[in-house]
């Protein structure tokens, strides 16, 4: 009920553009002007709460973003902050390289200094099909020089009904600098659009190797909805008003 009555409030809707539940990430950044929140929920054996994320659109290939997560369990973390820069490229043949840089900085209850570094992301999607590779890089005070993770994904989309979709996604979790083996796991997701700009998901990843790094299983349910916070210039507009002023600029000469 509340993403409805805000979704009301806003100027415009731009289509959806949900990153949860994935492990992926999308290849576009939100709407330029638009405000999109994404809401959700995770239950699994070690990790129960809510995160929230909230972007801004501020320019065609830039968004920023703020991420927030209550956990219940293990331990209880108030809040987190990060920041995302993403971009696009357009490659011949349709096709779309994504990627991005995010830096991000979080704060848990209890720590003396907060943690920062930086996610590195290339999304490559064709068709239902996309891959990605996600690089962490850990700079937080206590890291020996610094700590990477990689974790390749593959993700896979299909229509089930109208409105309807779903997928399956594996991916891998790779530490370096760390006597740590890699872990794998499978996710399967819905999504339901119930308006243009508000899209319901649920989600279940069940993890394969290495239990230690990747949860035995975990359950996700949320909901995405965001618009304009002022009502986009269209291009039909400006065709429309080039067009009237056609006549009278030929009347002219």
């Amino acid at each position: 009920m509340l993403s409805l009555l805000l979704s009301l409030a806003f100027a415009g809707v731009p289509e959806a553009n949900p990153g949860r539940p994935s492990f992926s990430d999308n290849a576009s950044p939100t709407a330029t002007g638009a405000m999109e929140v994404e809401l959700g929920s995770v239950f699994g054996p070690s990790e129960f709460g809510m995160n929230y994320l909230l972007k801004f659109g501020l320019q065609k290939r830039f968004d920023l973003r703020f991420g927030f997560e209550h956990l219940l369990a293990p331990e209880f973390v108030p809040g987190a902050f990060s920041m995302m820069v993403k971009g696009t490229v357009q490659k011949p043949r349709d096709r779309v390289l994504g990627g991005a840089v995010a830096p991000y900085l979080d704060w848990a209850p209890g720590a003396k200094q907060p943690g920062f570094g930086s996610y590195f992301i290339l999304t490559y999607p064709q068709g239902d099909v996309q891959v990605d590779a996600n690089l962490l890089m850990d700079l937080s005070p206590g890291v020996d020089k610094y700590q990477l993770t990689l974790a390749p994904v593959v993700t896979v989309g299909f229509p089930l009904v109208d409105k309807l979709g779903g997928y399956g996604e594996s991916y891998l979790i790779i530490p370096t600098g760390a006597h740590v083996s890699p872990g794998m796991a499978l996710a399967f997701g819905l999504g339901y659009t119930f308006k243009k700009n508000v899209v319901f998901d649920a989600a279940a990843d069940f993890g394969l190797i290495n239990r230690d790094l990747v949860q035995p299983w975990k359950i996700q349910a949320g909901v995405t909805f965001g618009g304009y916070l002022k009502e986009p210039k269209t291009q039909n507009k400006k065709k429309s008003n080039q067009k009237k002023s056609k006549p009278n600029s030929g009347s002219l000469r």
